[in-house]
């Protein structure tokens, strides 16, 4: 059964767009056939799908799905569907989907074996956090952490370039670096620093698998008061740039742990 998308529901669903109200309604609007297909295939429930009129027959897999995942389908105007999109170009298919959750505990207890867990401490760049999602998931990481003071992971950015693996992985926000520090050592894992220079190599680094490796910002890396915090520390030997692009240093990290 398909329904008329009303101007309030498009009202309400467009201000999903927001953090603020993202978090007061617990939903989350993503669009793109291939975000909506991936929000689908993982264990996501479906709240609403929302199709252009017209569009029936393009996703009619989608709409077919969708029912069975409980969520209602609503048909809507090309002119109501550019109010929903934070895009140029418009795909005519959104969906909305619960908040995921974002326990840290329940991330660092869903983390890959033999595997460090990642987390991005005061990291900014959405496009940035959407690759490095990609990237764990690559590798074969199961859970990523984010400090209280990154970017929202439920940015429509973030969900651009996370390519859907934002809905394969755990993630985690911690309140703060002491936070973290008590939780990694309750689950067995050590805390390492990232740093430019004067960090033992990754490759030469002991028990690197059994890690939370922190990753500062994009700006201006770790703070001095997180560097005083964490005896540990890993650098990526380079010569040459003053520093690497964040996703660029956590590929190679996570490369590196592949490798064990």
């Amino acid at each position: 059964m398909t329904v008329t998308l009303t101007q309030q529901q498009a009202k309400d669903f467009a201000r999903l767009h927001q953090k603020k109200h993202r978090e007061a309604a617990g939903q989350l609007l993503i669009e793109g056939e291939r975000l909506v297909t991936d929000a689908l295939a993982s264990a996501s429930q479906i709240d609403a799908l929302i199709v252009q009129s017209g569009k029936e027959s393009q996703y009619a897999e989608l709409l077919f799905s969708t029912p069975r995942r409980g969520g209602e389908v609503h048909i809507a105007s090309a002119k109501m569907c550019e109010k929903l999109s934070d895009t140029p170009h418009p795909q005519g298919i959104f969906a909305v989907l619960p908040l995921p959750r974002t326990d840290p505990s329940e991330a660092i207890a869903a983390a890959a074996d033999g595997l460090p867990l990642f987390a991005l401490h005061g990291a900014a760049d959405p496009g940035n956090i959407g690759t490095i999602m990609r990237t764990t998931e690559w590798f074969g990481g199961a859970a990523l952490l984010l400090s209280d003071d990154s970017v929202d992971p439920f940015n429509s950015k973030v969900l651009r370039s996370s390519m859907g693996s934002l809905f394969r992985l755990r993630l985690g926000r911690y309140s703060s670096l002491e936070w973290l520090a008590k939780a990694a050592a309750k689950h067995g894992r050590t805390l390492v620093a990232t740093t430019a220079d004067g960090g033992v190599a990754p490759r030469a680094y002991p028990n690197f698998a059994s890690s939370i490796i922190l990753l500062g910002s994009e700006a201006h890396g770790l703070s001095s008061e997180a560097l005083a915090a964490i005896s540990r520390r890993v650098t990526i030997p380079g010569n040459g740039a003053e520093s690497l692009n964040l996703a660029m240093a956590h590929a190679v990290l996570a490369y590196e742990a592949s490798l064990r």
